[in-house]
């Protein structure tokens, strides 16, 4: 699996027993699953945001859009050999020109590393005035640049770093959850631990009733406890850190957020908007660049490749807002109909 080349997943296979090792490893398990499952589902959105029309047969913008996921730059090339384009990764391969943009790049792939001229709607009659100092008469082939963002950022990183603190909370929900059913720190000896930790599973299993033998009945009232500190209470503040955590990584996304939408009717209308410029804001930057392209492409080989938003989530959010707000005035009309009875 490609992605494989960015995480390696490491699945866990068996956790039999009660011993602190096991219960760490499988601990370390269930962190690294939640990640993963975060972390994919992030992922899949960014990369069905934009759709393409218009491209090269030869060319797919899934590829593209799985390139500039986790590197900086993508192109498009004309290769003769292929009788075709080719939608590669790429990396720059000469010095600055005038412009402080590399003329040169090499695209690359499996079994492929070729130089290219990187031409531009502008640049295209003085490619090889504006870079001189480099042996750009020596490229034959020609070919577009893509950039995710306009400062080159691989978006795979913010993926990153919101799964990982969402994973995180998510995790702290979780193991709140278990403290609960026993929310006690049990002091025990090498001949009760055995005994209480059995006891303790069928608790966090949800079993209804518990059998042990008068010898683990006793041992369990013997045994020394402490409050662990853990209260119902805490699941609300968690729960709510979860839920900004995923407002905020949906709005660097550029999605609307849809699980925060019944806080947002206690909002302001102009609360509400200005969250949504952010939104908008998040999704157009990407846009720009993919449009960029387009431009630059269309102008150089003639063609009338475009790209855009898959699913309208400015109009979405918008429909969104414009029913909230019938929704506060149907409220406040009948609020002021009952007072005034």
């Amino acid at each position: 699996m490609w992605l494989n080349q960015y995480r390696g997943y490491r699945m866990a296979t068996s956790f039999n027993g009660a011993s602190t090792k096991k219960l760490r490893k499988f601990a370390e398990y269930e962190n690294e699953l939640v990640f993963q499952n975060i972390f994919n589902t992030l992922l899949n959105i960014a990369l069905n945001e934009f759709e393409w029309e218009g491209l090269p047969d030869t060319c797919e913008g899934r590829f593209i859009e799985e390139i500039l996921m986790f590197h900086p730059v993508a192109c498009v090339v004309q290769d003769s050999e292929y009788n075709g384009f080719l939608s590669l990764p790429c990396t720059p391969a000469s010095s600055l020109n005038i412009y402080y943009e590399h003329p040169i790049y090499k695209a690359i792939s499996l079994n492929y590393n070729k130089k290219f001229m990187a031409m531009t709607e502008y640049n295209r009659d003085i490619i090889i005035k504006m870079s001189r100092g480099s042996d750009i008469k020596k490229v034959p082939m020609m070919g577009c640049i893509i950039y995710d963002n306009p400062v080159h950022y691989p978006m795979i990183f913010i993926i990153e770093y919101y799964a990982r603190a969402i994973a995180t909370t998510l995790r702290s929900i979780q193991v709140v959850q278990h403290q609960l059913k026993v929310p006690k720190i049990i002091a025990t000896t090498e001949e009760t631990k055995t005994s209480i930790q059995h006891s303790i599973d069928n608790v966090d299993s949800n079993t209804l009733a518990i059998y042990v033998e008068p010898a683990i009945k006793r041992a369990l009232d013997q045994s020394l406890d402490m409050e662990t500190g853990t209260k119902a209470e805490n699941l609300t503040v968690l729960w709510d850190s979860l839920n900004n955590w995923y407002s905020q990584a949906l709005t660097a996304l550029g999605v609307n957020n849809l699980n925060t939408s019944d806080k947002k009717e206690r909002l302001l209308t102009d609360e509400v908007e200005s969250n949504d410029d952010f939104v908008q804001l998040n999704s157009a930057y990407r846009l720009d660049m993919r449009e960029h392209f387009c431009d630059n492409f269309n102008a150089v080989f003639g063609t009338n490749v475009k790209c855009k938003l898959r699913h309208d989530f400015q109009e979405e959010a918008m429909i969104q807002n414009m029913q909230s707000t019938e929704s506060q005035k149907q409220k406040t009309g009948q609020t002021k109909g009952s007072d005034s009875k």
